[in-house]
């Protein structure tokens, strides 16, 4: 099992947005979704993640857990989407059709802290 630190990722609802008028329709990331990745990726940088290219921490089908402090505010399964794209997205992980399990829950461990842990492991078939 890998852990990677992140930011709280922001709530589902609070990631993205609907396109109602103009060229096109659908959901686009807001502004605060798109400044928590950039976050993301500054701890991601931080922890060594990005050192010699993207290596992903599992290969093939994995199992995430997303563990979130006490005191976040919220759904707990509302922060799994944001979290899981990231991963995906920046080649962490491999595309989440491929995800066997993935849970949320708060994290009595992590306490009072504005940072969340997910945990990654092969998946045992």
């Amino acid at each position: 099992m890998k852990t990677i630190r992140l930011p709280v990722p922001p709530s589902v609802n609070q990631a993205f947005a609907n396109n109602k008028s103009g060229r096109g329709k659908g959901r686009y990331k807001t502004r605060s979704y798109k400044a928590w990745e950039r976050l993301a990726d500054g701890w991601a940088m931080e922890a060594g993640l990005f050192r010699h290219g993207v290596r992903p921490l599992v290969h093939g089908p994995a199992t995430l857990v997303l563990r979130l402090p006490m005191t976040m505010r919220g759904d707990v399964d509302n922060r799994l989407k944001p979290a899981i794209d990231y991963l995906v997205d920046r080649g962490f992980t491999g595309d989440d059709r491929h995800h066997v399990s993935v849970t949320s829950m708060r994290d009595p461990m992590l306490g009072r802290v504005d940072w969340c842990e997910v945990d990654v492991s092969e998946a045992t078939t």
